[in-house]
Parts: C-alpha cells; sequence; structure tokens
C-alpha cells in the first residue's frame, strides 16, 4: 500500500483529502505543521508529499527541502497544495525539488487522478 504524507493546517481540507485518498487505497499519514511534517519526514518513508506553503511553525518550502535531504524519501513525489500562487513561491516549489501545484480549493477528483499520475497507478 503506497504511503502518503499531507501536511495541511485547514482542517476541512485535510480531513478531505484524507478520506479521498484513502477510500482510493493509500494509507494516509497526517501533520499540521511543517515542524511535524519534519518530524516524520525524518521517522519514515513516503511515496508521495502534499505539502501546503503555508504553515505554522515551518514553511512548505522548508518542509519540501527536508524531504529532499532525506535519504529515504528522495524518490518521493511532492504536490504543493496551496492558495498562494504567487510564481516566485511557485517557481521557489519546483526548485526545491516539488513535482506538481494543485492551487486551492481543491477537487476531490482531481486530488485522486493527481497522486494516481505521481505514482504511476491506474484505476479502473
Amino acid at each position: 500500500m503506497k504511503k502518503i504524507l499531507i501536511t495541511e493546517d485547514n482542517e476541512i481540507l485535510l480531513n478531505m483529502m484524507r478520506v479521498f485518498l484513502e477510500r482510493d487505497g493509500y494509507q494516509v499519514f497526517i501533520c499540521r505543521s511543517g515542524k511535524e511534517a519534519v518530524e516524520s519526514i525524518k521517522n519514515g518513508q513516503f511515496d508521495l508529499f502534499l505539502v501546503d506553503i503555508m504553515l505554522p511553525y515551518l514553511n512548505g518550502m522548508e518542509v519540501i527541502n527536508q524531504i529532499r535531504k532525506s535519504p529515504q524519501n528522495l524518490n518521493a513525489r511532492i504536490i504543493i497544495v496551496s492558495d498562494f500562487t504567487d510564481e516566485n513561491y511557485v517557481r521557489e516549489g519546483f526548485e526545491l525539488g516539488a513535482n506538481d501545484f494543485l492551487k486551492k480549493p481543491v477537487s476531490p477528483a482531481e486530488l485522486v487522478t493527481r497522486v494516481r499520475h505521481h505514482l504511476n497507478e491506474v484505476f479502473y
């Protein structure tokens, strides 16, 4: 079972993403701050990360940086999920190693489709 770590401080969005990804067969872990995410990154191996940019304690850019420094997560896919679309932040996220960007509000169908794509899984 593929493992996904969601780092999001908006409880409604966090729960929506968790529910739809679990329904699609993924094992989902959640963090509500950048600090929690960095601890999870150090202690675990994940296949994909969903990361908000604006987070408490440490921002999403620092989380992405830590993912790419983590030997066990080097090949993981990273999708930024944010309503903060300033092109400098988006570019910085890609330069740090993000693979995709989803603008909030995220539709469940688009979320699941993008996750499947990045994990090279097709469900019919």
